[in-house]
């Protein structure tokens, strides 16, 4: 995620969205209800059963929403969980990092850890589902 003149700007199917500064701490809350406390930490721990998938695509379609996307939380949750079907798990590690960046825009050093830790979780799944 970058920032372009403080407004949040995600990726999501290779389209970009922005999120105006305005609203950003009320989608962070909104995010944070759809996934209890510690939020950032249940996304990062997902592939473990930290959330599920279908609070992982709430979250998603909120966030998208939000930044303009016409997308139901029930078109992400089959997205997500169709290509984990087929042992793709990039819909997932995608709706990972798209989260994690909300979550860290008051603190955007950490989210990009975050997001790195998110990122390397997902390609040891990856590897593991392929082994």
């Amino acid at each position: 995620m970058q920032l372009d003149d403080n407004t949040a700007v995600i990726e999501w199917d290779g389209t970009k969205y922005g999120i105006a500064p305005s609203d950003q701490m009320r989608l962070i809350r909104r995010v944070e209800d759809i996934l209890g406390g510690s939020a950032v930490q249940k996304v990062l721990t997902y592939y473990s059963g930290g959330v599920t998938d279908g609070q992982l695509a709430e979250a998603l379609g909120c966030i998208l929403r939000a930044a303009g996307a016409k997308v139901s939380d029930i078109e992400l949750y089959r997205q997500v969980t169709d290509a984990q079907i087929n042992g793709d798990l990039s819909a997932a590690a995608s709706a990972q990092n798209v989260i994690i960046a909300v979550l860290g825009l008051l603190a955007p050093p950490i989210a990009s850890e975050m997001a790195e830790k998110a990122k390397a979780q997902s390609e040891e799944k990856k590897v593991s589902a392929k082994g």
